[in-house]
Parts: C-alpha cells; sequence; structure tokens
C-alpha cells in the first residue's frame, strides 16, 4: 500500500513537474536579463567613479573614461534604433542633432515625454509651430499666384506614389503623398487643399476651376505631346557612353518630330514660331566640337541611312554637304591645332575620312560604317 501510494503520487506530480519547469525556464530568462542590466548598470558605474576620481586620476584615465561612457550611450541608441526599426538615416537628420543637443542643455534628470502627451498636446504643438513658420509662404499665393506641382517616387513595396507640392516665385510647401493612380485627380485634391487655405479669397476657386475644366487637361496633353521630343534629347544628352557625335543630327530630328506632332492639331501654324525658339537656344549653346562629332561618325555617311527621310520629311544631307558642320569643323580644327602646318594637316585627314580614300577605303573600315548604323 505504502508503494501504490508512493507511485500514484509520482503519477499525480507529473503535470505539476512541467509546470515547474516551465516556471524555471521563464525564471532563468528573467534572471539573465537581469544579470545583463546589472553588469549594464556597473560598468555606466565604474566608468562614473573613473571621471569622479579627477584629483587621484591621470589624465589618460579621464579621457578614457569619457571615451568608454560616450560608447556606452551610443550602444544605448544605437539599441533604441534596431529595438524601434527607425532608419539610420534619422541620425542625419539636423532635428536629431537639435534634440541631441536640447537634451545636453536640460537640467539632470530629464524624462522624455510620455506616449499620450507625445499624440496629443505635443503633436497639436508642433503641427501649429509649422502653420506657423509656413504662413509667410501661403500669403504670397493671394499676390504672386501658386502653381501646382509633383514629383514621383516609389517606397519599399514599390507602389507609385507622387508628392503634390505648391509652389510660386516665394517658395514651395509640401502638401501631400498619395498613391498615383491619376494625375488629374491628385492635382484636384491639391487644389482643394490649397482652397482651404485661401477660401476668403478667389484664388483657390480659381485653381480647382481650372483644373476642373476638361479644355484645360486638353492643353496639357497638346503641351505635353509637343516638348516630349525636346524631353527625349535633354534625357539622350544626359545618358551614359559617348554622346558628342550624335547631339548634331538629333537635333534636326528633334525639330522634324515637333513637326510632325504640331501638323496634327491646332498649333500647327505655330511651327515657325517654335522652331525659331529652339534654333536660337541651339546657336547659343552650340559649340563647334558638335559638328566636328557629327562629321566623324561613319553611319552618317551611309547611303541607306541617307536614303530615310529624317522626322518632318526631310531629306538626309552627309555630314560634308552640310554648310554648317563643315565650318564647324573648320573651326574647331583651328582651335585644336597648335599651328598653321598641323591645321593643314587635319584638314587633309579629314579629306580623306569623308572622301574614303587611303586607309578610310580598306574594307574593315567599310564594314564598321554598315554595322555602327542604328
Amino acid at each position: 500500500m505504502v508503494f501504490g501510494k508512493r507511485k500514484s503520487d509520482q503519477i499525480s506530480n507529473e503535470p505539476e513537474n512541467l509546470i515547474l519547469s516551465d516556471n524555471l525556464e521563464e525564471t532563468n530568462d528573467m534572471l539573465l536579463e537581469e544579470e545583463k542590466m546589472k553588469n549594464e548598470q556597473m560598468s555606466m558605474n565604474c566608468i562614473k567613479l573613473m571621471l569622479q576620481d579627477q584629483n587621484k586620476g591621470s589624465k589618460i584615465g579621464k579621457v578614457l573614461g569619457l571615451c568608454l561612457m560616450r560608447e556606452a550611450v551610443d550602444l544605448k541608441i544605437m539599441r533604441c534604433l534596431c529595438a524601434n526599426a527607425i532608419a539610420f538615416n534619422c541620425l542625419r537628420s539636423p532635428q536629431w542633432h537639435e534634440m541631441v543637443q536640447a537634451i545636453n542643455q536640460t537640467p539632470k534628470g530629464y524624462k522624455s515625454p510620455s506616449f499620450e502627451k507625445a499624440r496629443t498636446s505635443l503633436l497639436d504643438e508642433c503641427y501649429r509651430s509649422i502653420e506657423k513658420e509656413l504662413s509667410p509662404v501661403k500669403d504670397t499665393w493671394y499676390v504672386h499666384g501658386v502653381s501646382v506641382v509633383s514629383d514621383g517616387w516609389s517606397n519599399c513595396k514599390q507602389d507609385q506614389l507622387i508628392n503634390v507640392i505648391a509652389t510660386n516665385s516665394r517658395g514651395a510647401m509640401f502638401m501631400y503623398c498619395g498613391v498615383f493612380i491619376d494625375y488629374a485627380k491628385n492635382c484636384i485634391a491639391a487644389g482643394r487643399e490649397i482652397q482651404k487655405d485661401v477660401s476668403t479669397k478667389t484664388l483657390g476657386s480659381l485653381v480647382v476651376e481650372i483644373i476642373h475644366d476638361d479644355k484645360f487637361w486638353g492643353e496639357v496633353k497638346e503641351i505635353v505631346r509637343i516638348t516630349k521630343p525636346i524631353y527625349m534629347l535633354l534625357k539622350f544628352c544626359n545618358g551614359e557612353g559617348p554622346r558628342l557625335g550624335e547631339i548634331y543630327e538629333r537635333v534636326d530630328n528633334m525639330l522634324g518630330e515637333i513637326k510632325n506632332i504640331m501638323a496634327t492639331n491646332k498649333y500647327k501654324h505655330e511651327f515657325s514660331s517654335m522652331e525659331q525658339i529652339v534654333v536660337t537656344r541651339w546657336d547659343k549653346m552650340t559649340i563647334p566640337l558638335h559638328c566636328l562629332g557629327f562629321a566623324l561618325t561613319p553611319r552618317f555617311y551611309d547611303n541607306i541611312y541617307l536614303e530615310t527621310l529624317a522626322p518632318g520629311d526631310f531629306t538626309r544631307r552627309a555630314p560634308n554637304f552640310d554648310k554648317e558642320a563643315v565650318m564647324g569643323c573648320m573651326e574647331a580644327f583651328g582651335k585644336i591645332s597648335e599651328n598653321t602646318y598641323e591645321e593643314m594637316q587635319l584638314r587633309d585627314q579629314f579629306a580623306e575620312f569623308q572622301l574614303k580614300k587611303e586607309i578610310y577605303s580598306m574594307p574593315q573600315a567599310q564594314m564598321d560604317v554598315v554595322t555602327s548604323v542604328t
């Protein structure tokens, strides 16, 4: 009976042993964490003692103590950033440095604001402060007007987002950020946001009225179509790789593309004015090397390439039949050469290249012309 009693006691105590085992594991974890915190606190205390012992310690010891204390504080900051998934770019923020400086200047024993205070009164105060700083910019909208501009980007989830910004000659102000679905809707929403701030004036209503106008967006589409070739040329010039030899030809192609686009809309009678604006700008920007690069690109002499019409139904011309290109090359030779004899040699070699004489008549050179045509 005694044996049976002991056996039943053992059976009945098994769940209790399991519970005790779980409790022991939790207790061990708590003890380890507590010991870790004690060790950190002891390290901080040792550092403080080293700093306090200024009379007895050496200068090296004081410097070492300061370094150790700073490293301990840096580690605390790092653990806070990692534990709360805060991006390291936060450390570059001017507001971060302002915060650290403000904490250093506060009396000893400062405690950070509570969660409730941060989400209520402090948030409202921060909002009012920002509104006060932006009010001088908003006041200029009544006099100088305001434009709604945007800037697209994508987040870590690859969502296409758009920043909507109100700007004029006096400054820019961020309005909001939204998912890019409909550009017109985003601009309409931005107009409504502006109207909230200028509800006592007619400016906000005028902006919203224009944005709601289908005729306005029709004009925007036509402007985008006309300016697209200009944008594509600028994009090409900013790309990587050799570009100099292509720019001269692409400017002519750009004008042809603009002519084709304007021929199918109501602005077809304005092409001559548009062409004059582009040519005037090109005359200010071009350099002799543009002409020389064009003239030294083999594919512009290829017969198949020259037989195809350029955009705008213009007939292509080889560089040696383009007066502007030839004059630009001569000017470039004059600037590159150090003396008259060297300039004459450059002209002779340039003539051989254009007429495909000497080494330029070799089959390998002719093959390079064909393979370089794009």
